[in-house]
């Protein structure tokens, strides 16, 4: 049992040497800015303080949780304020930004070096007078923030505490926005259920998967391995993860 384990566990560390290997190779060859998908044209960085260079290939590449992004593109927004809580390196923040579905946004992140990276990416691309930064989130800073009637938009991915940050008065103050959250596991799926039951009191809810994914096709992703080709698909999750996806039942 001792070999397999450490068996599994050296697998795993090459594994994720490839991606990372394989995340500097596509940073270089697209001079790093995102070459596809609804963030084309921002410019980011080789690593960040949450995954270092694993996941910068799926997002140059536009693959990145590209159900999130298909799902937001069909809501047609635009000129929005965005509220980015858990937002690590800013790939959001500023694409949204970049895309124009946001006219300016409020980025929650907890980590100091994040923060740095995204004060110093939004001076990058121009957009350092459009983005608020901000430290630990809290319902009650949330639903001050959502007086902001221009907020239209919240993405909450904080590795399993929304289930401590979100509440009721802070889905009826949220009513009239939509609302991506990624679901983490919990010990009962009872207790997911309940907390979807929660998220469905003031908005219709969709649950959405990262199971159909494909690379774009151009000279680079044409000239890799089938093997490479799957690991810059990969996000490193350990499980399949869902996220809730919430619309207003009343658009205002």
């Amino acid at each position: 049992m001792t070999i397999l384990v450490f068996k599994f566990k050296l697998e795993d560390q090459i594994t994720q040497s490839r991606r990372k290997i394989l995340g500097q190779r596509v940073y270089l060859f697209y001079k790093g800015k995102v070459a596809y998908g609804l963030f084309k044209g921002l410019n980011i960085y080789e690593q960040s303080a949450w995954s270092g260079s694993m996941d910068t290939g799926s997002k140059i590449l536009g693959t990145y949780e590209k159900h999130i992004q298909l799902w937001i593109s069909e809501k047609n927004l635009s000129s929005i304020v965005f509220l980015d809580v858990g937002a690590s390196d800013g790939y959001y923040a500023l694409g949204m930004i970049k895309s124009k579905v946001a006219e300016s946004s409020i980025a929650y992140e907890l980590s100091s070096k994040d923060r740095d990276i995204i004060k110093s990416l939004s001076l990058k691309n121009e957009m350092s007078t459009k983005i608020e930064l901000k430290g630990e989130a809290s319902s009650s800073t949330i639903i001050n923030d959502l007086k902001n009637k221009k907020i239209k938009l919240i993405l909450i991915d904080i590795e399993g505490q929304e289930y401590r940050l979100i509440t009721r008065e802070l889905l009826f103050a949220a009513q009239n926005c939509f609302i991506i959250i990624e679901v983490h596991k919990l010990a009962s799926q009872y207790t997911l259920d309940e907390f979807k039951r929660l998220c469905e009191t003031f908005h219709d809810v969709e649950e959405l998967n990262d199971f159909e994914k494909k690379l774009p096709k151009d000279v680079f992703t044409e000239n890799l391995t089938d093997n490479e080709r799957v690991l810059l698909l990969s996000e490193g999750r350990g499980y399949g993860m869902i996220w809730f996806a919430l619309s207003p039942k009343h658009k205002a």
